[in-house]
């Protein structure tokens, strides 16, 4: 039974990492399995992504073993324990939140328990799959940084020797400390109303913290370069490590024991803890109830309330199909900050187009900007995307529920559009008094990316009909890793920032914000009324026979 389990969750977590082909029925009754190409989408996709960031790590341990490694022992101890403490921080932000919701979330925790399976037997199947992913993060900084180690300095076993502890047992160590955040987590969630709306903040607040990181790289790698290596030194783990690889035997014992003594320890309290944490009640407040007269609505409406309720009680729904609508309160916050930036960049902005004979007027440059930011952003916006593949264990509802297809497919369109408009707006107000813009310079700021809000929802439901997928294991693998989210959001940007750029660079757009504007409304209007029709025609009958409903 422990080796199912423990087959069961590799086989999990090659499923969230690569995906999984569907199963189709043929018409003699036999099945056959397809999906072949999408894995090997998956897996260019990853080899790519995994191209970049060994790329970026060769980059970083290369400077550093050339500013470090100057022969000396010491240098070898800082050189080892900077990468091997940053290696540390990439484990820890790269799993902390799966880490809290694969241990103590896991839809099939009750199953389990209900079984005559030991809890510390599914703790330790669940911690398997948490330390491949940390094995990963941190082989992404630790294996360049090894090979640059042994180029650059005399190769001993001892150096050897400490390479491969560092990349088998700082992932150990990162799984101890975010196992116990994640039962202080849950542990919170568990007490503490309103977990969506905290969750949600958290996730906003390391999404800010890694812009700010990402927009500041510059100046965080100088400070590292700088004193990254005293930083790390005094840390004991890393300094053990560091004097292992420098020669000392005794250090690397001590670094084995700092990390496979915390996570036994972590290990021993949570297989104890686990089944009260796993089944804790997770804060929903019991309502009093109140007598009131219930007034007749229309299914609509009852469909619309329930796909919003949906959206607002998913922190991750929310934050991976609404980061259009994240964008423009960053605009919007950068704008108010950096307006006299901005003002004074433009005759430099003006230099630059005139020598690419494109005209330019002050008056109409700076509206065409913003309507053009809040146009882009509000198509990041893919809520529509994964909307038809939520219902995956929702279908006996809708089949028990006397509701039209058509009526469900504009429910979800009009979760989307509801969603995205009052930022939107907010928006157009903000600049526009920030800016000063006329009348008709506010209204179509406000106009053109609504249209091409509601043309975006469209879309994304139209990307959800040609890829309607309702075998994913969890709602979280259909908003992040169906295809219809990945064609929502690439297919997008090519449907609606290329024609833009195309049109701003072959024609005086820059000089009239009446014609910037009537190319934009007249190709959301296009582009809304053929996703619209294709909608309520031959997607509402393939819905409909999807789903099972009539």
């Amino acid at each position: 039974m422990f080796k199912a389990i423990i087959r069961s969750q590799l086989s999990q977590l090659f499923f969230t990492l690569f995906g999984r082909g569907s199963v189709k029925k043929k018409k003699n009754g036999k099945y056959k399995k397809t999906g072949v190409g999408r894995l090997i989408l998956f897996g260019i996709l990853f080899a790519y992504l995994a191209i970049v960031f060994i790329g970026l790590s060769c980059a970083a341990s290369f400077g550093a073993a050339v500013f470090m490694l100057d022969g000396s022992a010491q240098g070898i101890v800082n050189y080892i324990s900077v990468f091997a403490l940053a290696a540390l921080v990439l484990c820890f932000v790269g799993s902390v939140f799966s880490t809290e919701k694969q241990l103590y979330e896991a839809p099939d925790n009750e199953r389990l328990l209900a079984m005559p399976i030991p809890s510390w037997a599914i703790l330790f199947s669940r911690m398997i799959s948490l330390y491949f992913i940390n094995f990963l993060f941190s082989a992404l900084v630790l294996v360049p940084a090894s090979i640059f180690l042994i180029i650059y300095s005399h190769v001993t076993a001892p150096l050897i020797l400490g390479c491969i502890l560092a990349l088998l047992l700082i992932p150990l160590l990162s799984l101890a400390i975010t196992a116990i955040i994640g039962a202080l987590v849950a542990f919170l969630a568990s007490k503490l109303p309103f977990k969506t709306l905290i969750t949600t903040l958290i996730f906003i607040v390391f999404f800010l913290g890694y812009m700010v990181f990402a927009m500041n790289m510059d100046a965080v790698m100088g400070v590292i370069a700088e004193r990254g290596a005293a930083v790390a030194t005094r840390i004991f783990i890393f300094n053990s490590l560091g004097h292992f690889c420098a020669g000392s035997l005794l250090d690397g014992l001590l670094f084995a024991c700092s990390c496979l003594i915390p996570f036994g320890l972590v290990y021993l309290i949570l297989s104890k803890s686990f089944v009260s944490i796993a089944t804790a009640n997770r804060g929903e407040r019991k309502k009093k109830y109140i007598a009131k007269k219930m007034n007749r609505g229309s299914s609509l409406a009852a469909l619309t309330r329930k796909e919003l309720s949906r959206f607002f009680s998913m922190p991750m729904y929310i934050l991976n199909s609404s980061m259009g609508t994240l964008f423009q309160i960053i605009a919007m916050v950068l704008l108010i900050y950096y307006k006299d930036t901005l003002l004074s960049m433009l005759p430099e902005i003006e230099k630059e187009l005139a020598a690419l004979s494109i005209s330019f007027q002050f008056e109409n440059f700076i509206p065409i900007l913003l309507c053009f930011a809040s146009t882009i952003c509000v198509s990041f916006n893919c809520i529509t995307a994964p909307s038809i593949s939520l219902e995956r264990s929702r279908i006996w509802q809708m089949k028990a529920m006397p509701v039209k297809p058509g009526e469900v497919l504009l429910s979800k369109l009009l979760c989307h559009i509801i969603v995205s408009t009052p930022f939107t707006l907010v928006f157009a107000i903000v600049t526009g008094v920030l800016f000063a813009l006329t009348p008709v310079q506010f209204l179509l700021l406000a106009i053109v990316p609504l249209l091409i809000n509601c043309s975006s929802a469209a879309w994304g439901l139209c990307c959800n009909l040609w890829l309607p997928r309702l075998d994913f294991p969890a709602d979280i693998t259909a908003i992040k890793q169906s295809g219809a989210t990945i064609l929502a959001v690439f297919g997008g940007m090519l449907l609606y920032w290329f024609p833009l750029f195309i049109f701003m660079s072959i024609s005086s757009a820059f000089s009239s914000t009446i014609l910037f504007s009537l190319f934009v409304l007249f190709y959301a209007l296009i582009t809304g009324s053929i996703f619209f029709a294709y909608i309520f025609t031959g997607g509402k009958n393939k819905f409909a026979n999807k789903i099972g409903i009539q």
